[in-house]
């Protein structure tokens, strides 16, 4: 017999593959060699990345779940290798790169399902919502946007409330840093991500609530199907 968790434990990860793989699309591409670059302008950013802008301090959050940085990154590229990484004197493959990012992703995904912040909920979201929940936390820290995740939370425990989504949406793009982006370049980057994400928080409302197609139409979309063509 199928176990139903088991099959939940193979989907869940499968989704947390290919959204690794989206979050890789729109970051650092590998050189020639196959390589990923190594930690982007070290030195100058209080909070170096590397490989698909995984970050590279222990105290990037200031969060339990990121002070395992160095373990994360060293459960993929080899014991004691953290700092040679992330001075540039060991490569990391495109496949090592990804691996850390799907990592990252995982614990963040199982941070927010322990915390107060969503909960369980978490698995009343669409598998699109799961996805930029774990953009959010990824690129802009695990602690942030608590008033959109609570307002998410809301809106999952009340999904036929289009009010409790939008309210979620502007809530998340109600962000100094991008109204700031927004005002000085509106196809920033950063800016379309996160109106894209804001976007996927407002349409979680038609997934939740499909539109009914009436009965007539469906007769006459039957009727369709079944007439042979001349």
């Amino acid at each position: 017999m199928v176990n139903l968790a088991d099959l939940y434990s193979i989907s869940e990860q499968l989704r947390l593959i290919q959204n690794a793989q989206q979050v890789a699309d729109m970051e650092s591409s590998p050189d020639d060699s196959g390589y990923l670059p190594y930690a982007k302008r070290l030195g100058k950013e209080k909070h170096p990345t590397i490989g698909y802008g995984t970050y590279l301090s222990h105290l990037d959050f200031n969060s339990p779940v990121d002070r395992q940085g160095r373990y994360r990154v060293e459960e993929v590229t080899g014991h004691g290798t953290y700092d040679q990484v992330r001075q540039g004197k060991v490569p990391l493959p495109k496949d090592q790169g990804l691996q850390i990012l799907l990592t990252t992703l995982r614990d963040f995904r199982d941070h927010q399902k322990k915390s107060h912040r969503l909960g369980e909920d978490f698995n009343k979201a669409s598998w699109q919502l799961k996805n930029t929940i774990e953009d959010i936390a990824y690129r802009e820290g695990i602690n942030s946007s608590p008033e959109t995740m609570k307002k998410i939370r809301w809106a999952l425990n009340h999904p036929d409330s289009k009010w409790g989504w939008n309210q979620a949406a502007n809530e998340y793009l109600n962000h100094k840093g991008y109204k700031r982006r927004k005002k000085e370049s509106p196809n920033d980057g950063v800016v379309k991500r996160m109106e894209r994400n804001a976007q996927i928080i407002r349409s979680e409302y038609e997934r939740k609530n499909p539109k009914q197609i009436p009965y007539s139409e469906l007769r006459e979309r039957s009727k369709q199907l079944r007439t042979p063509p001349r």
